[in-house]
């Protein structure tokens, strides 16, 4: 859906082992076919207070700074985040 690739379209930044950007914000940033879901959400407290652990696979496609399109699928993201 739209929110999905709203998500997806600011998501990503990566350098690979040559030291090439590639980002979903590159490029043309086109993300038709991308897809953004969160398969699990955990929240926890702690002596800091409450924590948030999340997980997502997702599609996507990155873009150097050149314009040339590199395509992630099956891709999973990991997350752990506190409010201070």
């Amino acid at each position: 859906d739209q929110r999905a690739r709203l998500a997806v379209r600011k998501l990503l930044n990566g350098v690979d082992q040559d030291g090439v950007l590639w980002s979903t914000q590159q490029g043309t940033a086109l993300q038709n076919g991308s897809a953004f879901e969160f398969t699990q959400v955990a929240t926890d407290l702690d002596d800091l207070g409450t924590w948030v652990k999340a997980i997502a696979n997702f599609n996507c496609t990155v873009y150097n700074s050149g314009g040339s399109a590199r395509t992630i699928t099956n891709g999973e993201l990991m997350l752990e985040f506190r409010d201070y």
